[in-house]
């Protein structure tokens, strides 16, 4: 994906425990995200081509894209409650 941009957003959030390496996956935070978007590209041969996204890919695709954008999930982060740290995390929800 080249110039990936995200032309539509459902109205449809989840919510979705979301960590990252840049913060050394140390914590999770708990942030909602739209549930399907349509993402804008190129690909290696100059193509445009645009793709919906839907649940796991969809939220995967936003994470990735706010990085180019210079946002960090922590920046999604509405309510301090809805952070913790990764060993806990681990105790209260890991499967």
């Amino acid at each position: 994906m080249i110039n990936p941009k995200i032309t539509w957003k459902s109205k449809e959030k989840f919510m979705v425990w979301d960590s990252c390496f840049s913060f050394d996956i140390a914590f999770f935070v708990k942030i909602s995200r739209h549930k399907k978007i349509k993402v804008r590209y190129q690909n290696t041969k100059g193509e445009n081509i645009t793709e919906t996204f839907k649940d796991d890919f969809a939220e995967l695709f936003q994470h990735e894209i706010d990085h180019l954008e210079g946002i960090l999930a922590t920046d999604h982060l509405e309510n301090n409650k809805n952070i913790i740290m990764r060993e806990e995390w681990e105790k209260r929800y890991k499967s």
